[in-house]
């Protein structure tokens, strides 16, 4: 509610407005259509074809936006997990949420809107990068922003989130300590990020930050 966040069950996606300083510049829509809803609909579809459908082949197209004219497709566009507000520059913003607490002792480095409002929902300060990775701007509002405080990234556990880590702390010019999701000691999914986390499992994380 602080951050005038909706839900669509008509389009199946959340809308997040993006916040930064309290300026609302656009929002994300995120798909919320299940695996089961998918499949559900790639059934329909070969029971109503008037052709032999192969559902791998059939979702490629679908994914290269050639079944755009089929309801639910064009409905929900459950394909494009994101959709941006137009002329969004989300590499010249950083996401803000209305419902951080400036007091924090510990300022949290995420991807994504979704991690920082669960970072909230916890107890915890939080801001997200949401572009390709960090970039100048970024960085340099997201350090002042964390000026005096315990600044830690919590990027994703994959390839792209340890790169986001390197490039964040090269342009700050200092190592930046980082959760290690590795630590909670069981089988990790790739994209495992501060959501697959209970709220004791993260605060054990940030007891256990690392440098390396």
């Amino acid at each position: 509610e602080i951050n005038q966040c909706t839900y669509s069950d008509y389009f199946k996606r959340v809308y997040i407005p993006f916040w930064q300083h309290d300026v609302c510049y656009g929002a994300v829509g995120r798909s919320v259509v299940t695996k089961g809803e998918i499949s559900n609909f790639v059934e329909r579809m070969q029971r109503s074809s008037n052709w032999e459908l192969d559902p791998v082949a059939f979702m490629k197209e679908v994914e290269q936006g050639k079944h755009d004219d089929i309801g639910f497709v064009k409905k929900t566009q459950f394909h494009r997990r994101y959709k941006n507000s137009f002329g969004l520059q989300k590499d010249k913003l950083v996401f803000c949420p209305r419902s951080n607490e400036k007091t924090r002792e510990v300022v949290l480095v995420v991807e994504g809107q979704i991690n920082s409002l669960y970072a909230n929902s916890v107890g915890l300060e939080a801001y997200s990068i949401c572009g390709s990775y960090p970039t100048d701007i970024q960085v340099g509002l997201i350090t002042k922003l964390a000026s005096g405080r315990r600044l830690v990234t919590a990027f994703d556990y994959d390839v792209a989130g340890f790169n986001n880590t390197a490039i964040f702390r090269k342009k700050v010019g200092k190592l930046v300590e980082r959760i290690d999701f590795s630590k909670l000691g069981r089988s990790l999914k790739k994209g495992f990020d501060l959501n697959d986390c209970t709220k004791e499992e993260i605060f054990y994380l940030l007891e256990n930050t690392t440098f390396m």
